[in-house]
């Protein structure tokens, strides 16, 4: 039948035609029963008994209707023409596509961010139910006339494979042309999808990136003449730079963008809900920064803070035992001559040719075990100095020239990694940081299942590129440990490449363990495979708190001890592990026989000086800090380990200085910003601190960029604004006890929300329980404990953590206003009074406890002012 304005099918009454396609017809209708108006989109005249397209129609309003979400266009009703021609009705979205939009010019900044974060929480939300788009493009998102995105045409999506059905191609009979074609778009397909793999989710990611290149450049990332040449581009080139062509991108929307645009779908997000989250929180940013004023964007780095909320009051601290490397200069200032002398060196990440998984994990592994083996030569090379692995990771840094800008690299080895029929490649490159060009080159073959790689090999290509001239201490120094077992180095390289993930999961540190033992099989007497096992049955102590895990790990790294007791990463390895249970004596003791044997190793000094620290022995810790820093004053981590613990003791000033030494050395530092936010927040800034954490946050957003919000939000007394943000939190770190429990003190207060308090509380409990009965010795975490037991309402759980808080004693003003909160939530005001007196005498803010919301009837007794003068 003919579609004219007037026409009448069941209660619809046929408008006016919005637009036509090869799949659809679409008009504006009117519901006659409702009075509403909705789209109506038809199957054309020309696809008519057509029974693929009508599967396609019907597929199309099925999963649409099954989500429910408002960046999603919702599915009303489905019919059939008297012709037999399927039809859906669907929300009628006054407004024009985004595709129509970019026609015109590319977007702002914020308004392309805010339409990404929509975009990408409404994909979030299909995938969650089980629906892959496959189809997205600027022409499938509807803009309405208040800027909101809508998410159309579902006619390629499908629900996301069951196992069985895992190998499902996207290559299929088109029902238009009767050929086999790909499903999707050219220049927004992701790669697996071009080449006909199955897909999931990450497909859509690598669509949205696109669409944000594009509005973001007002260009397209990939276009050639033809649609098959635009898919060969998307399998080989890269897009024109955003700097190109742009000049006010961060950063960070750099990275998400490369991101998305990953050529391998695990390179991308793990769930799109993540990708929603960071520009969220990107643009929450660049919503907080234009409200005050513009302010100088760094490169990618890295950052850690952890703020710490109790139930009544805001308490920021840093994590001092997330430590970095980069380049510095002495105690007060680097002559130029000292900072020229310095080799700072990188291992980049190995480039996997094949990109066949097994290889990625043996790449990374040798990245590992090569940055290892480099940092041995410290002690005797004094001018060379090497970056670790996981500051490398850390900031995902690729090219020597990103190593330069984060780190101050002067030399990067980089290389490759390529499986061939017979043999693996694997290709070195020594590359001058600062000219851009090649220095050296190695390759290395080695026949798979018959000729192993050796450490011998790899550990003389190496020093070969460098062109090391080693005296015999230094030789031995650098095979310290190691093995001539070509099968054992094969696994151990393994075993670390997943190691050196085990932030990703159990599964990561079972195969790890399962390789590393393999290693220790076929040779007992691999006394760095046995710490690396130690290490690992440690890491998954942390991950599900099981007991036998911590006997697994003593046992490996003493018999590591046993083979020689001269490998500091032994000793490290020893007092992280005592450190964790609470045997602060023993953690001292081996730490310092870490550091007899290596002057120059960081990690050892944080451990000793964290264990004196656990002692009390404050001026112990900070005489350990100052050695640090006397030993290696070229390395930022010693100020950064000394600012931390003048944060934790209130020692303001001395906190600034320390934070801001770590920023004149290391300029795309962000842990430098936000830690030295962190100390303007206590010192009552907040204007300050949120100018560094925005500087922070521009760089990379992570949890903790998340949880700083929240702590900003908080203080402002902004607790449902503060709520989210902590959810952001949890959702990336969920292990994380105190970010739990500042979930729960955010809700607690935020309006209609008390009743959801208690679930975080709870988990609060579990974790911080579970940590606990390893170390019972920590009193900031029994003071968190009181605190989260008393806003539960367990009071006998609450004073029992707060009384043995009292027994260990503590310098912590944090901890001290933890145990006065818990008391006042259970009734003891007299003995709330008594420990709030000892937080501010320890250096709390009186300001921070007048914000408190917890502490608002305390302040309304008349011995509050005596107490807190």
């Amino acid at each position: 039948m003919a579609l004219q304005p007037g026409s009448v099918i069941g209660v619809y009454e046929i408008i006016e035609p919005l637009g036509r396609g090869g799949m659809g017809e679409v008009y504006r209708a009117r519901d006659t029963r409702l009075g509403r108006f909705v789209a109506i989109k038809f199957l054309p005249p020309h696809l008519q008994g057509n029974a693929a397209a009508a599967a396609r129609l019907d597929r199309e309003a099925r999963l649409a209707s099954s989500l429910n979400h408002p960046g999603i266009v919702t599915v009303f009703d489905i019919g059939r023409l008297d012709d037999e021609r399927p039809f859906v009705v669907m929300e009628l979205i006054e407004g024009v596509s985004l595709g129509a939009r970019l026609n015109e010019a590319r977007l702002r900044l914020r308004d392309a961010i805010d339409l990404a974060a929509q975009v990408a929480e409404a994909l979030a939300a299909a995938h969650e139910a089980g629906i892959v788009h496959r189809d997205l493009k600027p022409q499938n998102i509807m803009l309405t006339a208040e800027s909101r995105a809508k998410v159309v045409d579902f006619g390629l999506s499908k629900s996301l494979p069951m196992p069985a059905e895992a190998d499902e191609p996207t290559m299929v009979l088109d029902p238009i042309t009767g050929a086999y074609a790909v499903l999707g778009t050219a220049g927004y397909m992701a790669p697996e999808q071009i080449l006909g793999y199955a897909v999931d989710a990450r497909a859509d990611q690598f669509a949205l990136g696109a669409i944000l290149y594009e509005m973001l450049t007002g260009r397209r990332a990939f276009r050639r003449d033809s649609g098959v040449q635009t898919m060969s581009s998307i399998l080989e080139d890269e897009p024109l730079p955003i700097a190109d062509v742009r000049d006010d991108v961060p950063p960070i929307v750099v990275s998400i963008v490369s991101r998305c645009l990953a050529k391998r779908p695990e390179g991308r997000y793990a769930s799109t809900r993540d990708l929603a989250h960071d520009l969220r929180d990107v643009l929450e940013q660049i919503v907080l920064e234009s409200r005050s004023h513009p302010r100088p964007r760094r490169q990618p780095g890295h950052r850690w803070l952890l703020p710490l909320v109790a139930s009544g009051a805001l308490v920021v601290a840093t994590l001092a035992s997330v430590l970095a490397w980069q380049r510095g200069s002495s105690p007060i200032e680097a002559t130029g001559t000292e900072a020229a002398a310095i080799r700072q060196i990188v291992v980049l990440p190995l480039a996997n040719i094949t990109k066949d998984p097994a290889d990625q994990v043996f790449a990374d592994g040798l990245v590992e075990t090569l940055t290892s083996s480099l940092t041995q030569l410290e002690r005797f090379q004094r001018t060379l100095r090497v970056v670790p692995a996981s500051e490398v990771r850390g900031a995902k840094i690729s090219t020597a020239k990103e190593a330069r800008q984060s780190f101050g690299a002067t030399l990067a080895i980089s290389g490759s990694i390529q499986r061939l029929p017979s043999a693996v490649r694997l290709t070195l490159n020594l590359v001058d940081a600062t000219e851009l060009v090649q220095l050296a080159s190695r390759t290395i073959h080695f026949a798979t299942g018959e000729e192993p790689l050796t450490q011998d090999t790899v550990v003389g290509a190496v020093t070969a590129l460098l062109a090391l001239q080693l005296e015999p201490e230094a030789q031995r120094a650098l095979t310290a440990g190691g093995t001539t077992t070509p099968w054992a180095y094969q696994a151990f390289v393994e075993g670390r490449g997943y190691l050196q993930r085990f932030d990703r999961g159990v599964e990561n540190i079972d195969r790890a363990i399962a390789l590393l033992t393999r290693a220790v099989e076929a040779d007992p007497r691999y006394a760095l495979a046995h710490t690396a096992l130690g290490e690992a049955y440690w890491r998954k102590y942390e991950f599900d708190h099981e007991a036998p895990g911590i006997e697994q790990a003593v046992a490996h790294c003493e018999k590591a001890l046993a083979i020689d007791n001269r490998l500091p990463a032994v000793h490290v390895t020893l007092a992280m592990i005592a450190r964790g249970r609470g045997r602060y004596e023993e953690a001292v003791a081996v730490a310092q026989r870490a550091v007899e044997l290596d002057p120059l190793n960081s990690a050892a000094y944080r451990e000793l000086g964290r264990a004196f620290e656990a002692l009390n022995r404050l001026p112990d810790a900070e005489a350990t800090y100052r050695k640090a820093i006397d030993a290696r004053p070229d390395d930022w981590l010693a100020y950064n380990t000394l600012g931390s613990f003048f944060l934790a003791r209130s020692r303001w000033s001395e906190a600034e200085a320390a934070f801001k030494r770590v920023m004149a050395l290391t300029p795309d530092n962000t842990r430098a910003y936000n830690n030295l936010g962190a100390t303007y927040f206590r010192m009552e800034r907040p204007d300050d601190a949120a100018s560094m954490w925005e500087r922070s946050t521009a760089i990379r957003p992570t949890y903790a960029a998340a949880s700083n919000l929240g702590s900003y939000y908080y203080a402002r007394a902004r607790y449902t604004a503060a709520a989210r943000a902590f959810e952001r939190a949890v959702a990336l770190s969920p292990n994380d006890r105190s970010v739990w429990r500042n979930l729960g003190a955010a809700r607690y207060w935020a309006p209609g929300e008390r009743e959801t308090a208690k679930d975080a509380y709870a988990k609060a409990v579990e974790l911080a329980e579970a940590e606990r009965r390893v170390n019972p010795r920590q009193p900031s975490l029994l003071a968190e404990l009181a605190d989260s037991y008393s806003m539960l309402g367990r009071r006998a759980e609450a004073l029992d953590a707060a009384a043995a808080v009292e027994r260990l004693g503590s310098g912590d003003a944090d901890a001290m206003f933890n145990v006065a909160s818990a008391y006042e939530q259970t009734g003891d005001r007299d003995l709330a009074l008594v420990w709030l007196a000892k937080a501010t005498a320890a250096g709390y803010s009186r300001e921070a406890i007048e914000r408190s919301p917890g502490m608002a009837e305390l302040r309304k007794d008349a011995r509050y002012t005596a107490h807190t003068r």
